[in-house]
């Protein structure tokens, strides 16, 4: 989707990775991106350590296909993706 760098956009990453016994993925709360929520889950009962991160983020564009792209080049993270929330014209209530 072409959307402007600067345009406020909201949405989930999600990130698939092999949880590592000191690793833990968050996407930091910065001056340029909001975080609403981050929930984080794991395979319990099985011999590998797969894990999902889901954090919901708002802000510009630009900002959140930077930590996107870092997010991708992070060692043993296996998928990043990112589910963009409907753009509204008008705010909310």
């Amino acid at each position: 989707m072409d959307i402007d760098k600067q345009a406020v956009i909201e949405g989930h990453l999600v990130v698939h990775y092999e949880h590592g016994t000191d690793q833990k993925l968050m996407v930091s709360r910065t001056g340029s991106i909001e975080v609403a929520a981050y929930h984080h889950s794991s395979r319990l009962g099985h011999s590998c350590h797969s894990c999902v991160d889901v954090v919901h983020v708002k802000g510009n564009a630009e900002d959140i296909r930077e930590v996107y792209g870092k997010l991708q080049n992070t060692p043993k993270v296996d998928k990043v993706s990112f589910i963009i929330a409907p753009l509204r014209e008008e705010d909310c209530c």
